[in-house]
């Protein structure tokens, strides 16, 4: 999943600053929580970055960090 989150990014030539990646303590199944820190040109941009990683299958959430 990491590696089709990376490349959604990269076709927008988005660089990731740092990340962090942590499986979920509250459930035993595959569900992880990836936070990723991503240089960016403007909304725009990140806009599409981020319908990009929505559109992968199983991605449940997408939000925007101040």
């Amino acid at each position: 999943m990491l590696g089709e989150i990376t490349t959604a990014i990269a076709q927008y030539k988005v660089n990731i600053r740092c990340g962090t990646f942590q499986p979920s303590a509250v459930h035993l199944d595959a569900t992880a929580s990836d936070n990723l820190t991503i240089d960016v040109t403007g909304a725009e941009q990140l806009d599409k970055v981020m319908q990009a990683i929505r559109q992968l299958k199983g991605v449940q959430h997408v939000t925007r960090m101040s």
